[in-house]
């Protein structure tokens, strides 16, 4: 008598359940959020450099979410009140086999426990001034770290940017982010560029000649004659 034969069976059961399983796929996450920057710190970095302190008063709430390796994060950020972040390069005094200037700047969300890596592909810069940072890179709790050597004396200044990064790997069991915030690394300074308030007193001003032009106008506009 012969034994059954499971083997066909069970193959083709296991490539129903393997067909049947759900497939992961990465998801793209969308955030949109806006931080204030007169609340940063600025200081020396002990070497000629500066530092923007702004994890403690730039991080915003926003929706809570837990990416998984291979998702895509959108990230939208325009700053408070029309203010412009104004960098200018400055000593590196962490790799002393990189370029003598170097300037880096650092958007994270935060999470109460482990972490997330991420890798930065793209950055569009709202009412950029001067010349971008050219290097992008992975830096924090899903850190998205603009990076790049600016000449002594160069610099660059935008309201705003959007950053496009994907995870590329976690550790440890990180919750969910629920803040982003930014800080920024060594560079020649860091500036808060305030947007120019309106001359109300020449507005008001203009406003009152137009209208005694147009009332001059009506003025001497000639009546038509009735017949």
């Amino acid at each position: 008598m012969s034994l059954p034969n499971y083997r066909t069976p069970t193959l083709a059961l296991l490539g129903v359940l393997l067909l049947s399983a759900p497939a992961s796929r990465a998801i793209t996450i969308t955030n949109t959020v806006t931080l204030n920057l007169s609340g940063v710190s600025i200081s020396n970095d002990g070497s000629g450099g500066k530092l923007i302190l702004g994890n403690i008063s730039t991080p915003v709430a926003i929706p809570s979410f837990a990416p998984s390796v291979g998702d895509i994060l959108v990230t939208s950020v325009s700053f408070a009140n029309g203010d412009s972040l104004k960098i200018t390069g400055g000593p590196n005094v962490v790799d002393s086999s990189a370029p003598t200037y170097f300037s880096s700047l650092v958007f994270f969300f935060s999470t109460a426990s482990g972490s997330y890596t991420t890798n930065t592909t793209a950055v569009t810069y709202s009412n950029l001034v001067g010349t971008a940072l050219p290097g992008f890179g992975t830096s924090g709790i899903l850190g998205q770290a603009l990076m790049g050597n600016l000449s002594l004396g160069q610099s660059v200044s935008f309201s705003g940017l959007t950053l496009t990064s994907t995870i590329t790997g976690i550790s440890g069991t990180p919750s969910s982010a629920t803040q982003f915030g930014l800080f920024g690394g060594r560079a020649g300074n860091y500036e808060v560029v305030s947007a120019p308030v309106p001359d109300t007193g020449s507005t008001a001003w203009l406003s009152l000649a137009v209208g005694v032009t147009l009332l001059g106008l009506r003025a001497r506009k000639p009546e038509r004659v009735r017949s």
